[in-house]
């Protein structure tokens, strides 16, 4: 592969993957081509290692996976995980207090990485979109019957609608830097998942830290794909930044667009088609 001089991200549910979580070949194909190019290629996304696993092929075409909204980074060739972090007793203990004392649902994941494990909290009452989280992953759940005790690798809560922004203004002072990230549910895409991630999380940081810290690329060209709340801070960071024609109307209004199916080979296309031009001239 030649000496990478760009790094092109993408999110995996809804963009990467197509709403029905197919893989389409032709963003498959985007993939290989761009390595082709010398382009270092990421995944990034809020899945942990074992349900991106479960999920994709093992013989992906790309070269780092940033998992758990950037709790860790993958070596996706050596399959070695290169970063890690989570939260504190601390940040764990505030966030769940503040989770129970609104009413709401919740899990507590284990330190990466075996962050597909957790412990919950469940109020009982209607939350279609919770109860089918559990379904999906309870051989990994048990039930939450005291207060953190020790660090966790994050927090989720699921709620059946956003409870406001308010929510995030009152839980930022209590977390010691932790942070809050808000995102639309991958399943119902209607539900509320609010992450309460480690400081040096989020898919930005995480990108920020292999393009730069990991790899020495300061100055590389860099391209991100998108379709969600939570991939705002991503989109930021990169020189460009593409999103589903479906992403929330706020991320639409900054950022190009591109169709929900084969979102990534068309944001690839025109961002190479761009650096090429770029550099001839």
């Amino acid at each position: 592969m030649k000496s990478p001089r760009a790094v092109f991200v993408t999110d995996l549910d809804g963009t990467l993957l197509s709403p029905d979580r197919t893989l389409a070949a032709e963003n498959r194909a985007a993939l290989e081509t761009l390595g082709g190019s010398g382009i270092v290629r990421v995944v990034a996304t809020g899945r942990s290692l074992y349900t991106f696993f479960t999920a994709l092929p093992a013989d992906l075409p790309i070269d780092y996976l940033i998992f758990s909204t950037g709790s860790g980074v993958l070596d996706f060739k050596a399959r070695r995980i290169i970063r890690s972090g989570g939260i504190t007793r601390g940040q764990a203990l505030a966030a769940s207090l503040a989770f129970l004392e609104l009413g709401l649902d919740f899990c507590l994941y284990d330190p990466v990485p075996d962050n597909h494990r957790f412990s919950y909290h469940a109020t009982g009452r209607s939350n279609p979109d919770f109860f089918a989280y559990l379904d999906r992953n309870g051989a990994f759940g048990r039930p939450m019957h005291r207060l953190p005790a020790s660090s966790a690798g994050q927090i989720l809560c699921i709620a059946p609608e956003w409870p406001g922004d308010g929510l995030m203004q009152e839980l930022a002072p209590k977390l010691d830097g932790a942070k809050v990230v808000r995102a639309t549910s991958p399943a119902d895409h209607r539900s509320a998942w609010i992450e309460v991630l480690g400081a040096s999380a989020g898919k930005a940081e995480a990108a920020r830290w292999l393009t730069e810290e990991h790899l020495g690329l300061h100055g590389a060209s860099t391209c991100a794909v998108g379709n969600d709340y939570n991939d705002r801070d991503l989109l930021s960071w990169a020189e460009e930044a593409f999103v589903t024609e479906n992403a929330p109307a706020s991320i639409r209004r900054i950022h190009a667009t591109v169709p929900v199916e084969r979102a990534v080979a068309r944001a690839a296309a025109q961002w190479m088609g761009r650096r090429r031009s770029s550099l001839q001239g």
